[in-house]
């Protein structure tokens, strides 16, 4: 059996004798303190003692224990069992009278400077909330847009808004640990001032433990954003594409400017952000005529594929975009999908030059490709082709 036992620490880690109360009871059960971690507390595992517990205020890093206290500490029978987070070096002894401070105006003065010192500590927690709010909230664009018109699956899969709403979730229960880790803190100072023995807080600590539950996968989402793998393009060829020379045929050949025919599969995703690929081909139009662009008038087709954790999400994120669409559409009706697809959906209309187009909505398991085609062609005939491309993504 391992000699180290974990657990969560149950009170608010600004609550001194609440904290000193709880690993004396963890001390008479035979799990004597040894680290932190986060939230989270190691014990060691030894036969149950009664010991005396004492958090130790720190003036500064706690990496190591300072001489001075090494030395007054052991001369009054203390030892030392290690540093509690970045704030309290934790001493016991075996005498339960024993108390670390005699003198009441020592012990006041003490806490003043760790209040003050924490205090000033919540500059780098407002730092934490602004630039991860911010970061999250400027990605979201048009999501409340797409929530409000009643595309909530549409809003998550196209933007950050999972991210941007556990950062607030997280963020605020980590926020409200430290305020009323702060007021606990300033009750025992005034206790000890006052003379009386300090109230026990309640065990605060869960705050703590569930804000950084919520905010680890919102960490490593911004470490995947910042490290550039959000994104992982790859060149077109190495795809299995249906373009718009095969769906037209008849020699048509497409645009070479790279803006209108992409040479490459955009695609990325992240933890909290969903899988996705894009691609489009336009066919060749002149540039430069003397009675306007013809771009909105040839042949294009374009593939914007989303692939989610679970087939539901998957179903209904399939009946959003089967509901959005270009004004003027009419649903194509009686539609009987291919044996590779599990939902079909499509929709037809014109452009405002009067030239068809087509959007076609397919899903596959947990993967939904949304297929925009402007042409004379029907894209339904094309439903093998389409499902070995999604075949290709698995």
């Amino acid at each position: 059996m391992s000699k180290l036992c974990w657990r969560v620490t149950p009170v608010n880690g600004y609550d001194i004798p609440a904290l000193e109360r709880w690993l004396e009871e963890m001390a008479g059960e035979g799990l004597i303190f040894f680290m932190t971690t986060g939230p989270l507390t190691a014990f060691q595992r030894e036969a149950p003692a009664s010991l005396r517990i004492h958090l130790e205020p720190a003036r500064g890093s706690v990496s190591e224990e300072p001489p001075e206290l090494a030395d007054l500490y052991a001369q009054a029978g203390w030892r030392y069992l290690g540093p509690f987070r970045g704030s309290y070096f934790v001493y016991a002894t075996g005498d339960r009278e024993a108390r670390a401070y005699t003198d009441p105006e020592s012990m006041d003065w003490a806490l003043g400077r760790f209040f003050r010192q924490k205090l000033l500590g919540g500059l780098g927690l407002l730092a934490a909330n602004a630039l991860l709010l911010a970061l999250y909230y400027n990605m979201v664009g048009v999501a409340f847009t797409y929530l409000h018109d009643g595309y909530p699956v549409t809003a998550f899969a196209h933007y950050p808004l999972a991210a941007l709403l556990l950062t607030v979730l997280g963020l605020a229960l980590v926020d409200l640990s430290w305020f009323l880790g702060l007021g606990r803190l300033r009750r025992f100072r005034r206790s000890i001032a006052a003379g009386q023995t300090p109230e026990l807080g309640r065990r605060g600590g869960w705050l703590l433990a569930a804000g950084v539950v919520v905010l680890i996968p919102v960490v490593i989402n911004t470490c995947q954003l910042f490290l550039g793998m959000d994104y992982r393009a790859y060149p077109a060829s190495e795809a299995q594409l249906l373009t718009i020379e095969e769906i037209e045929g008849d020699g048509l050949r497409a645009t070479g400017d790279r803006m209108y025919n992409m040479d490459y599969v955009s695609h990325g995703g992240t933890l909290l952000e969903m899988e996705y690929w894009y691609w489009r081909q336009y066919s060749s139009f002149p540039h430069y005529e003397v009675e306007g662009n013809y771009w909105d008038q040839v042949p294009v087709v374009q593939y914007s594929i989303r692939r989610f954790p679970l087939t539901a999400l998957a179903q209904a994120y399939w009946e959003e975009q089967g509901r959005i669409g270009w004004y003027g559409y009419d649903p194509v009706e009686g539609l009987v999908p291919d044996a590779a697809f599990d939902a079909v959906s499509a929709k037809r209309g014109e452009n405002g030059r009067g030239v068809p187009q087509t959007t076609l909505v397919l899903r596959r398991g947990r993967t939904v490709m949304r297929v925009e085609y402007r042409g004379e062609k029907d894209l339904l005939e094309f439903q093998e082709e389409l499902a070995a491309m999604m075949a290709a993504l698995e």
